[in-house]
């Protein structure tokens, strides 16, 4: 799925404030294309930033950090996810109705030594996220 048709689906859903009642939360999702042979596992943990280095930088909007070895998720593929993160943050930091400064985990994931590429690992994290934000938003 290109990411400006999940922008477009996700517009409705960023312009309600989160539920900071719902934070922390964990999202795991899983992608698997049987045709073109992909799969890819990640679990993500989204909270409110409280750490005071991070608040006041000059992209305050989110942090991230990366909590997984080598044996869940490849360091082959943590580009691949980081910039569908940062592509995720921008577009939400553009059209959100709050101000919560969140920070976003990999904390789990899995792959297939064959099977995973980098564009799986791509659509992964954009689901685990829209199952994430839609939860946040309800």
């Amino acid at each position: 799925m290109p990411q400006h048709q999940f922008h477009k689906r996700m517009q409705p859903v960023y312009k309600k404030p989160i539920d900071p009642s719902k934070l922390p939360i964990e999202i795991e999702h899983t992608y698997r294309n049987n045709s073109s042979n992909r799969y890819a596992k990640i679990k993500i943990r989204i909270e409110e930033e409280i750490a005071e280095e991070i608040i006041g930088t000059y992209n305050p909007e989110f942090s991230y950090s990366w909590m997984v070895e080598d044996h869940q998720i490849p360091s082959a593929f943590k580009a691949d996810i980081s910039k569908a993160l940062e592509d995720f943050c921008l577009v939400y930091s553009l059209t959100r109705s709050d101000t919560m400064l969140l920070r976003f985990s990999i904390i789990d994931g899995n792959f297939h030594p064959v099977e995973s590429c980098g564009i799986g690992f791509t659509i992964c994290i954009f689901g685990a996220l829209e199952k994430a934000f839609n939860t946040l938003h309800e």
